[in-house]
């Protein structure tokens, strides 16, 4: 008797904790229809709050992992020229997610936060082996990413409420004990989530920056150890892959071969027109400084943000600029008039300057009904059994990422 009353305790408790679980869960679930802008955003190919294509701004996201040293600050000088404005007359911005490993100058992460370029962490130690980061605890992870944040916040003066991202490195995901952190920490997006097919001939639509008020599913986050538990409000700024000129696979701009400048060039500008002529969801170049030890590939990038800065529709920003788009999106037009970002006071706007306007071909072409993509996380690709195949083959034999 006295067994059958604890089992009976036992499965009362379990039952109420699940409904407890399942409330918590679908308050933002997509499926409820309650996931509401600006604390919400369900995983999705098509624009925010139905901005039709044509007049949506297409965002440029170009980030920069691992130290700021003297080895690399030029680089950046380089990249992002005083005169190069986006159409609003506000400098072009980058993201920079900043590890002390490697020796990080300080004084020039503040030069950079100064320009308005967006500040991450990125690890202390920035430890190999990669292994490491899958398995480390929640302890080892706070001291980390939290530990670096500090760092940055105390030798590069920069506040802390301006140091919102994080990417882990080698994208290894640590499953929950790494959101977990990332929540404690009160941030306000990751940016280590690889998503997007494996094949080019399996391309689809790109997904916009989403919260994780869902679970993704294997085809939002396609490496291993992803969270498997909702975390409400916390943004990700996922990593597409790109594919090379060959149409190989790269999680990074830097994984894909390139063997001159017009090559690469060539492969920047494609990846670009993919996202620009299709729904125009914020396109992301992410890579490592030690790219640009080939010097054909810095006049390459160089080059592609000529070419992208004098479009009259393109913005280059960072992270946090594309987030606060995110909870708010305007069109292009609007964004021209309104001022959503702020900027350090060391920035001159100036009037809109003078662009070129370089249109591709948007014509609006039928699709079946079957093919829209909805809301949903669980049908937010349409998987063949060619996908099925080739993601058991990556996971279980190749293990790339």
């Amino acid at each position: 008797m006295r067994a059958l009353t604890i089992l009976t305790s036992f499965l009362i408790l379990f039952y109420t904790q699940t409904q407890l679980d399942m409330t918590v869960t679908a308050q933002h679930s997509c499926e409820s229809g309650a996931c509401k802008l600006p604390e919400c955003h369900c995983p999705a190919m098509v624009p925010p709050q139905n901005i039709e294509v044509p007049n949506m701004p297409q965002f440029v996201m170009l980030s920069f992992d691992d130290a700021v040293a003297e080895r690399n600050i030029n680089y950046y000088r380089r990249l992002f020229k005083e005169k190069r404005r986006n159409p609003n007359g506000c400098p072009l911005a980058a993201t920079f997610f900043v590890s002390d490993d490697g020796g990080t100058n300080y004084t020039h992460v503040r030069e950079l936060y100064e320009r308005g370029h967006g500040i991450g962490t990125h690890s202390i130690s920035h430890r190999f082996p990669q292994s490491w980061w899958l398995n480390a605890t929640r302890q080892n992870l706070t001291q980390e990413f939290g530990g670096q944040k500090t760092k940055i916040t105390q030798r590069a003066g920069i506040p802390t409420s301006a140091i919102n991202g994080i990417r882990v490195p080698f994208l290894s995901l640590g499953g929950n004990r790494l959101y977990d952190v990332i929540d404690q920490l009160g941030l306000q997006y990751d940016s280590s989530m690889v998503t997007g097919a494996f094949t080019e001939n399996l391309r689809s639509e790109p997904v916009y920056p989403f919260t994780l008020d869902t679970v993704p599913d294997g085809t939002l986050c396609t490496i291993r150890y992803c969270p498997t538990k909702p975390y409400p409000g916390l943004w990700e700024v996922p990593l597409i892959r790109l594919y090379g000129n060959q149409g190989d696979p790269c999680s990074m701009t830097d994984s894909c071969k390139t063997t001159n400048a017009s090559d690469a060039y060539s492969y920047l500008m494609k990846n670009f027109r993919n996202f620009y002529k299709s729904n125009r969801a914020p396109f992301g170049l992410h890579m490592h400084a030690t790219w640009f030890r080939n010097r054909y590939n810095l006049v390459a990038l160089d080059r592609f943000i000529e070419t992208v800065q004098s479009m009259s529709d393109v913005w280059v920003v960072n992270m946090d600029q594309v987030i606060a788009w995110m909870k708010n999106p305007i069109p292009h037009k609007e964004l021209l008039k309104s001022q959503p970002w702020k900027y350090h006071t060391k920035i001159t706007c100036t009037s809109a300057p003078t662009t070129t306007t370089i249109q591709y071909n948007t014509t609006t072409t039928v699709i079946p009904i079957e093919t829209i993509v909805p809301t949903s996380m669980a049908t937010i690709h349409k998987v063949t059994l060619a996908q099925v195949f080739i993601f058991m083959y990556v996971h279980i034999n190749l293990k790339l990422y």
